[in-house]
C-alpha cells in the first residue's frame, strides 16, 4: 500500500510521499515519449500502445542515451541509442547485438503512474 504523508528521498531532494502531477493527459498520445523533471529528476513519461501510462527514470543504463528519443513499439519502449527494449515494469527485454537476451537484474527504474482528472501522476516514494 502507498502510504501518503511519508518523506522520501527522490533526487536528493524530501519530498512528501504521495501523487505529483507530471503531465496533462491530452499532452501525451498513444505511442508518445516525453521528458519531464520532478525536484530535478529527469523522467521519461510514456503512454503504450494500449493507452497505458508508464514512468521510467529518463537515462538508459547502457550508456545514459535520454529515452524521451526513444520509440514506444506496443506495450515497451526501445532507446534511440542502442535500440535496448524495456518492457513495462523497467526490465530490459531485448538487447540486439546479444546472442542470448538479458537476464533479470538488467532494466532501470519504472515509477508508479496512474491518470486521474486529465492529468498523469507519479508516485515518487
Amino acid at each position: 500500500m502507498l502510504e501518503i504523508g511519508k518523506l522520501t528521498n527522490f533526487n536528493q531532494a524530501v519530498l512528501v510521499e504521495g501523487w505529483y502531477w507530471v503531465l496533462a493527459s491530452h499532452d501525451l498520445p498513444a505511442g508518445r515519449v516525453k521528458a519531464v523533471e520532478l525536484a530535478g529528476r529527469p523522467l521519461a513519461v510514456w503512454r503504450s500502445a494500449s493507452g497505458a501510462v508508464r514512468i521510467f527514470d529518463a537515462h538508459c543504463p547502457h550508456m545514459g542515451a535520454h529515452l524521451a528519443e526513444g520509440k514506444v513499439e506496443g506495450e515497451a519502449l526501445r532507446c534511440f541509442f542502442h535500440n535496448w527494449r524495456f518492457e513495462a515494469d523497467g526490465r530490459c527485454s531485448h538487447i540486439p547485438c546479444l546472442a542470448h537476451q538479458p537476464g533479470a537484474g538488467v532494466g532501470l527504474r519504472a515509477w508508479p503512474a496512474i491518470e486521474r482528472y486529465g492529468l498523469i501522476w507519479v508516485w515518487p516514494g
